[in-house]
């Protein structure tokens, strides 16, 4: 049998066609030129003369000025060039490499998809060589995926839109719209907090609070809701599905979540709860992964498995610091990451993403509105969030305000939407039982 030839002694894809047809349309069609320098990088070119050419023409076209066939040679002649890339034999043979510069974009692709392929083997190469150094499986994962990411990114040509094709797609959805209705937006299950707010695919949304006011449990609310109507995927990452069953259950049956996972259920009206509950909580459309510390790519294959297999709408992750990225050991620096990355899987897969995030505690006390400035760890989250969500305890140090509801003491949480893209501020209360860590609309409540 006949061993393959290794990949040292394997050519790199080029296609050296392609690449004179693009120089050679730049010299027929310098109007056609302008529409591919500055997406087409020099280093996509394979051949040297092709590159250190586009270079220049790239350079003249810049700098407003023509390029033909006597203009580049006199260039190359002054950069001492001219040789290094064949003579005017080679400069004859661009003109002659094509008869009309109508398919310089056809060209270009070809260019560019050579290119990619090559970056994709020096990733490959980069790749085996991190696995073959010793490191951690999960850091060498996490690099493959980053420099797989770039290159989906850095080989597109196609950076711009014509303006008419953006309109002509705006109307078609605006006439889908009149046709079959608005989308609904996702709510919460709390009016007084879903009176304003625009929850629709897409969105990344923060909820920001200190540690033990309630963001865990009133995501577990929210789930509760989300996963009657919409379909949710739950990435409690503090804690094991079990635990964050019980949460759910317990909410549902006005039972507390400690006793559940304790097993210490007694009171016959709460076995009976639980019983009553048991069934309408198995049918609820909700998916959970208990890994722990993941990284956002693996959330981001997960999301994207579940919503091919199941079409869900709504995201969880509880909470953000705890998401995992290794190499990276500044606070600061990996939350610059992780949050543009929740962002594009929120955009990517069309679903809310829903994420609890810490507040400083040094800067803020547990009864104080607070400002999305003192999210923990980064800048970059609020300028990714499409909304923020605040929580913080109504009253003041020593005297929290509660209210009764059915004879049962509920602490009152304020909350406010601090951002909003596109749509309104406001504040808003819900009122918060410990024991059960169930959340009520307040507003609702007073009505009833």
């Amino acid at each position: 049998m006949r061993k393959p030839p290794s990949n040292l002694d394997r050519v790199p894809p080029h296609n050296l066609e392609a690449e004179m047809a693009v120089l050679g349309s730049i010299l027929l069609d310098n109007e056609a030129g302008k529409g591919v320098v500055g997406l087409l990088k020099v280093d996509w070119f394979y051949s040297t003369p092709n590159q250190i050419v586009y270079q220049i023409m790239g350079h003249l076209l810049e700098d407003g000025k023509g390029v033909d066939l006597v203009i580049l040679r006199e260039e190359l002649n002054r950069r001492n060039a001219l040789d290094m890339v064949g003579g005017m034999a080679y400069l004859l043979n661009l003109v002659e490499a094509v008869p009309s510069a109508a398919n310089i974009e056809h060209y270009a692709g070809i260019v560019c998809e050579k290119a990619a392929l090559r970056n994709l083997i020096t990733a490959s190469r980069e790749i085996q060589s991190d696995a073959y150094d010793g490191a951690a499986a999960a850091e060498v994962l996490a690099r493959a995926q980053e420099r797989v990411r770039a290159l989906q990114t850095s080989g597109k040509t196609a950076a711009f839109r014509p303006l008419a094709e953006v309109f002509h797609a705006l109307y078609r959805r605006v006439d889908e719209i009149k046709e079959k209705g608005e989308p609904p937006r996702i709510t919460t299950g709390f009016p007084d907090l879903d009176d304003g707010l625009e929850l629709r695919g897409g969105k990344y949304v923060i909820v920001a609070a200190l540690p033990a006011i309630g963001k865990s449990s009133l995501l577990a609310n929210i789930v509760r809701h989300a996963a009657r109507e919409y379909g949710c995927a739950c990435f409690p990452l503090e804690e094991p599905a079990e635990d964050f069953a019980a949460f759910i259950w317990g909410q549902a049956a006005r039972v507390s979540p400690r006793l559940i996972g304790h097993h210490q259920i007694k009171d016959p009206g709460a076995q009976d709860r639980l019983a009553a509950t048991v069934g309408p909580l198995a049918d609820l459309r909700a998916w959970v992964d208990d890994s722990g510390a993941m990284t956002p790519q693996e959330i981001g294959r997960r999301v994207e498995a579940l919503q091919r297999e199941h079409d869900i709408r709504v995201v969880i992750v509880d909470y953000l610091q705890l998401i995992d990225l290794p190499g990276v050991e500044k606070e600061y620096d990996a939350l610059s990451r992780i949050s543009p990355a929740l962002k594009r899987i929120a955009r990517t897969q069309n679903v809310v993403m829903l994420v609890a995030c810490h507040l400083n505690r040094e800067v803020i006390s547990e009864f104080q509105r607070p400002s999305f400035r003192r999210l923990k760890g980064s800048s970059q989250i609020e300028q990714d969030a499409d909304a923020i969500i605040g929580l913080w305890r109504a009253g003041k140090e020593g005297a929290p305000e509660h209210m009764d509801i059915g004879g049962v003491q509920h602490q009152v949480i304020k909350g406010a939407i601090l951002k909003q893209r596109g749509g309104p501020t406001y504040e808003f209360k819900l009122a918060f039982d410990p024991t059960t860590t169930t959340f009520r609309s307040i507003a609702s409540e007073a009505k009833a």
